[in-house]
């Protein structure tokens, strides 16, 4: 049976890689997704136009949640795993906020 130091060591390395896992997953380019907004402020900030940073951003954040949904589906269903569900649940709210981000009106100012 492992000691208490191993068992902590073990809780703490568990946690450091969820940790950076987490970070490389809310770096990818959805709307509510950090890697969302820095795409965002990147394309507006090479067009010097919120507006024509819009259309790319929102393209990209689409494909992302297709692709999300795309791959849990695929491994619920091609591989027969469970593990499908934690790409295809977080796929689906970034269809939905996309929809409303796209949709909303943007302001006029830079």
């Amino acid at each position: 049976m492992l000691g208490t130091p191993a068992v902590l060591s073990v809780a703490l390395v568990w946690t450091a890689a969820l940790n950076v896992l987490l970070s490389v997953v809310n770096l990818l380019p959805g709307k509510s997704m950090n890697g969302g907004q820095m795409l965002m402020a990147l394309l507006w900030h090479m067009t010097g136009d919120r507006r024509r940073a819009t259309a790319p951003a929102a393209g990209i954040g689409r494909t992302t949640s297709a692709t999300f949904i795309l791959a849990g589906l695929t491994m619920i269903f091609g591989a027969g795993s469970t593990g499908g569900f934690s790409l295809l649940l977080p796929g689906l709210p970034l269809t939905r906020q996309k929809r409303k981000a796209d949709t909303a009106a943007i302001p006029r100012g830079r």
